[in-house]
Formats: C-alpha cells, structure tokens, sequence
C-alpha cells in the first residue's frame, strides 16, 4: 500500500468512481398506495357533492358515447362506484385500526330514482364526515389526504364566475392545501406533490393578481389574468394535478424535450451558485486543494533536483493531517454526486410545474396541453339544450368535522 498524499491522478481516480455512482442514482421511494387511494376517494366525494357536470352534444346514434356524454344520473352511477372502490382500498387500514369500514348503502339509497336533492346532499354529507373522522382516526396521514382531494377538487371544479374562482384560490385557503401537500410529499408519487405545489402557487398568484391601472386614471382595470381566461382552463387543470397526486400519471411522462432541456440548464446555473457558495464558506480548503496541486505539478518537474524533497516535505505535512489527494477526490466527488441527485430532482420538478400549469402566460408549457382543453371546452355545445340538473346543489359545504377540514 502506498504511502504520502498521491498523486493528482489519485484525485482523478475517486472523482471517476463518484461520477460512475451518480450515473446510477438510487431508485424513488414507491408512493403510499393507501394514501393515493385515500386522496381519490376525496376527490370523488367532492365531485358527487357538487358535480358540476358539463354535457356535450349528445352522441350520434350510431356512436358508443363517452364518458363525457353520458347523462347525469349515468355519471353519478360511476360516481358512487368509485367511491366504493376507493373504500375498499383504504378498507385494510380501516380494519387493522379495529375500526368499522363506513356503510356507502346508504348513499345508495339517497342517489336512487326518482332524485331528491335534499336526500342526496345530506347522504353525501353524511358519508364524508364518517369517512374523515375514520381516515383519520385509522391514519392521520390517510385523513389528511383524503381532505387534500376533497378541497383540491372543490378548487378545481367547473367555476361559472370569476369571484367563484377568486373564492377558491383565497390565499389562505391555498396554503392549507399548500401545507398539506408538503406534509405528504414523501407518500406521493414521485415529482408529484412538490410540482403541483408549485403549479398551485402559480394559480393562486394569478387569480389574486392586483388589477392594473387605468391610463391617466387612479381606477383599476382588469387582472393581469383575465378571470374568463382562466375560467377556460381550471377545471382541466384539476385534471392534471389529480393525475399525478393519485398515480395515473407520472410526473416525467408530462415532459417534452424542451422541458428536459431546460430542467439541465436550471441544474447548471443551481450547481454554478452552490460551487461559488462553497468556495467562499470553505476558502480554507480551497487553499489547500491549490497547494497539493501545486506540489504535485512540482514534484513532477523537479524530481530529479534536491527541490523534490521540499515537496515531499509539504506533503507529508498535508498526510499529517489527513488530507490526501485520493481523500480530497472522494470527498469532493461524494458531495457533487449528491448534490447532482438532489438538485436535478428539484429541477424535474420545476419543469414538471411548467408542463402541467396551464395558465395562459406560461410560456413554458410545451406540450399543447393548454390548447387541447381549450379546444376540448370549445367542443361542448351550449345550445343542445337545456343545462342538466345537478344530484346536489347545497349553497354552502357541510361544517368541516376537524379542523384539518377547514380548506
């Protein structure tokens, strides 16, 4: 074994193995599937409550129809069995607590023919609280997520007015949900959870965006976000972010080449201010990496001349106190791959947040998304008829059963 402080290959060496490590970074934690699950069935609750259902023009006869086209009491048929298949999910954690799975017969009952409004709405309220008080006594991370579908849902449904989105992006309503999702992020899908957030943000800003002012007047004019602008696209927008938190979609499969390209030039300028942040709080070392190196290229040149020894003198003060340069190769190539996995997550996650917000002034939106869901609303016909009557149309949400429900 070799003794004294190497060689600048040594250094070369161990920043080589590093780099090969970083190639292979370690895999992402797999989601909670009970927290996914519990996440979906708030967000069906809240769409059965409030369905806000928006017909197209009905299928032609010839036509299987979409889901998109089938009649209200169709959609809530579907409705009430994705509840039931969200239930049976979160069902283990339910049972393993020694607590009883909450009945949806009732449910059932309420939403069979002939309709009743009232009915309905108070069955609806009535299984959501048995089923937050349950979750969260089962799990409070399962009761938390389950209020994360719930509200994000509410947030995101079909809005008729621009003071009803206002209402729904109500800044403090926004950071509970905000808050929540920070609470889960390691139980959701990868990517997931930080990327809405910051998706989310984005929404919030812009609907809460002061108004401009008037030329020559002290008056305000309209938000830098039009209202009706941003009523085109909430409620796919909603879409989108469901998408991710329960796991139909995965946050890299929303990215185009553009956004990638980005994520690395994002992920040069971050590594580019955290090196300078380096060199000025650790000055010191950098001093004595430059002196190694400055010995070595001198022991190189010199040794053949009684110069030599004086370089061989300095380092061996540098072995003396442990610095060597296959220790300083290591140690540099240790953090710079662990920099390089953390730092290139946070970056997929930005790009991530601009593929998915479909504000209208994101310019960062590569994959068409916006344009199809306005061409998708565009498709619907408002004048094939009358408005289809909503299951269930209290003015106001049930009284929250915690706290925790409050967005």
């Amino acid at each position: 074994m070799s003794q004294g402080a190497g060689t600048p290959s040594d250094a070369l060496a161990a920043l080589e193995i590093a780099a090969r490590s970083a190639q292979h970074p370690p895999a992402e934690p797999s989601p909670d599937a009970k927290v996914t699950a519990a996440f979906s069935l708030g967000w069906h609750v809240a769409e059965l409550y409030r369905p806000d259902v928006q017909m197209r023009a009905a299928a032609r006869p010839d036509d299987l129809p979409a889901l998109e086209r089938l009649a209200p009491e169709q959609r809530v048929a579907i409705s009430l069995r994705q509840i039931d298949a969200g239930l049976a999910r979160v069902a283990p954690a339910i049972t393993a607590a020694g607590l009883r799975v909450p009945n949806t017969w009732p449910l059932a009952l309420a939403f069979a023919p002939p309709p009743d409004a009232g009915a309905r709405t108070e069955a609806v309220q009535r299984i959501h609280v048995a089923l937050l008080a349950t979750l969260t006594a089962a799990e409070a991370r399962l009761g938390r997520a389950y209020g994360l579908g719930r509200a994000l849902a509410d947030t995101c449904r079909q809005q008729h007015t621009g003071s009803a989105l206002a209402r729904e992006f109500d800044p403090s309503r926004i950071a509970q949900l905000l808050s929540w999702l920070d609470d889960l992020a390691s139980l959701l899908p990868a990517h997931a959870g930080k990327s809405v957030a910051r998706s989310l943000q984005r929404w919030s800003a812009a609907v809460n965006a002061p108004a401009a002012p008037v030329p020559g007047t002290h008056s305000s004019a309209t938000p830098a976000e039009p209202a009706a602008e941003l009523l085109e696209y909430v409620n796919r927008q909603g879409d989108l972010w469901r998408a991710l938190l329960a796991g139909e979609k995965a946050g890299v499969d929303m990215l185009t080449v553009d956004n990638y390209l980005d994520a690395a030039g994002g992920m040069i300028a971050t590594t580019r201010t955290v090196t300078e942040r380096f060199l000025r709080r650790f000055w010191w070392l950098s001093i004595l990496i430059v002196v190694l190196f400055v010995g070595g290229i001198l022991a190189i040149l010199l040794a053949a001349s009684s110069a030599a020894s004086v370089v061989a003198g300095a380092a061996g003060v540098a072995v003396s106190v442990g610095l060597t340069w296959k220790g300083v190769g290591t140690v540099l190539g240790g953090a710079a791959a662990t920099l390089e996995q953390h730092v290139w997550g946070a970056e997929l996650d930005a790009a991530i947040a601009d593929a998915i917000t479909l504000l209208p002034r994101n310019n960062k939106e590569k994959g068409g998304r916006r344009r199809l869901a306005k061409d998708a609303r565009g498709a619907s016909a408002p004048g094939a008829g009358p408005a289809p009557q909503r299951a269930a149309t209290p003015a106001t949400p049930a009284t929250p059963a915690s706290p925790q429900d409050t967005a």
